[in-house]
């Protein structure tokens, strides 16, 4: 019978893994924490606002609420009391939600969930009987969301260029095609992460519903060189510049204000479209990262 397996993984607010902890499965050999009971994964609670009415009431706002995820942990074999406080010590290292982003993954019957988490309190307990037991409670800052998130690259096609393997992105040239299509299935709007690719004139880019404009992100007089790369990153709040050699800078105050800071796509299909140069021949592009959230 397959169970469940969790892991914890740190990641750079570019996305990159820097340390992954796997918890142990019940039963199995190893230093690892093994998770006795988890408690409130997948579990959620709307918040409404609501206008009473004498017939009717109307809901005015609407708000997923997170529920806390509480796991009890276990730590045996070999020197329990070292493995609690090493667990610890990987805790402090990556808790700095500024710094980091520290993810819950559950894998189940070959499937993974993701939930983006804060670690709120950690508490071993005395060893009793060769086992130091914990409790570990996670406060999630995202809904669970699939690992099969969507990356579209938007770029111009030319009649000479082939990709010989099934790439899991969407490619695009000219009008796009179908390639720009984001389709969002959940009841709220899901934050986008967006890369300008150089070279790129004034980078701009804009999302469609019924052929409407309803939210777009525009760097006015900025000139994006061969090279170099511009991330508007919805989910981690952040725009950043990256130049030919990986150095990362702060742009969030290079964004034109008097559009958007950044995009979220409306649930239903939108369509995303750039500002590319069709005889730029530089091959600059543009992708989009979706994550697919849920409850």
């Amino acid at each position: 019978m397959e169970t469940r397996t969790f892991s914890l993984i740190a990641k750079t607010s570019s996305w990159e893994t820097v340390s992954t902890y796997a918890f142990a499965s019940i039963g199995s050999r190893g230093s690892n924490a093994k998770i006795c009971t988890p408690n409130g994964l997948g579990g959620f609670e709307q918040t409404l606002t609501v206008q009473e009415g004498d017939v009717i009431d109307y809901i005015v706002r609407q708000t997923v609420k997170k529920a806390e995820i509480s796991l009890s942990l276990g730590f045996s074999g070999g020197d329990p009391i070292a493995a609690a406080e090493q667990f610890r010590e990987w805790c402090a290292q990556y808790v700095d939600s500024g710094s980091f982003r520290t993810t819950l993954r559950i894998s189940y019957m070959k499937s993974d969930r993701y939930v983006d988490v804060v670690v709120k309190k950690y508490s071993p307990q005395q060893m009793k009987n060769g086992v130091v037991t914990a409790t570990l409670t996670l406060q999630p800052i995202t809904l669970f969301y699939s690992s099969d998130d969507t990356q579209i690259i938007l770029s111009i096609t030319t009649a000479d260029r082939a990709y010989p393997y099934g790439y899991p992105r969407a490619y695009g040239g000219g009008d796009y095609g179908t390639s720009n299509v984001i389709v969002n299935t959940f009841m709220k709007k899901i934050p986008l992460i967006v890369t300008f690719h150089g070279h790129i004139t004034n980078p701009e880019a804009s999302l469609f519903q019924n052929g409407s404009a309803y939210s777009t992100i525009r760097f006015q007089g900025l000139d994006l060189v061969s090279g170099c790369s511009i991330r508007v990153d919805a989910v981690n709040g952040t725009v950043t510049f990256i130049d030919a050699s990986g150095n990362e800078t702060d742009y969030y105050n290079e964004i034109d204000k008097t559009n958007d800071t950044f995009l979220s796509a409306r649930p239903g299909t939108s369509t995303i479209t750039p500002n590319l140069d069709q005889s730029d021949t530089t091959k600059p592009s543009v992708d989009v990262r979706i994550v697919k959230y849920g409850i």
